[in-house]
């Protein structure tokens, strides 16, 4: 990795100097070999992600793993966590069951709706702090959450 940037380093004040015109095909040598030092940069970047992966799916398993996610959702970022994917199932599942009710419910079901997967609307975020649709499924939700949180 030093060897990656020491040599980064070095194209990078030789790209800095004037050239004329003969002076080129140096040039692009050097912009090559920069662009060639941050491919095989982003592959070690790549493999050490997958390494930690592995690392972290080997840590997780068993009742270890159990006793680490339940550690984490009684911290401040797992507590946020829980509140967000709550919501999130909470929407969900009001969305879910408003497409099928009355003209009223029918109409206010985009409400709930996401327009991007993994984030939740305003709708979502009132009606879970209100409990507006029902206390059972704001714990079905919750439930919900907390099962794939303790899964992961």
């Amino acid at each position: 990795m030093r060897t990656i940037s020491l040599r980064s380093a070095q194209q990078k004040t030789n790209l800095d100097q004037d050239t004329l015109y003969n002076g080129l095909e140096w040039r692009t040598q050097c912009r090559q070999e920069l662009w060639n030092l941050l491919d095989k940069l982003i592959e070690m970047h790549e493999i050490t992600l997958c390494a930690q992966e592995v690392r972290d799916v080997a840590l997780a398993e068993g009742p270890d793993g159990d006793a680490k996610a339940l550690a984490y959702l009684a911290t401040k970022a797992g507590k946020k966590k829980l509140r967000f994917d709550t919501s999130a199932g909470y929407g969900k599942a009001v969305h879910d069951h408003w497409v099928k009710g009355n003209p009223l419910q029918r109409s206010l079901a985009p409400l709930f709706r996401p327009e991007v997967e993994g984030q939740i609307t305003y709708a979502s975020r009132i009606t879970s702090k209100l409990q507006f649709g029902g206390k059972r499924d704001l714990k079905l939700a919750e439930e919900n959450a907390r099962g794939s949180t303790i899964e992961r």
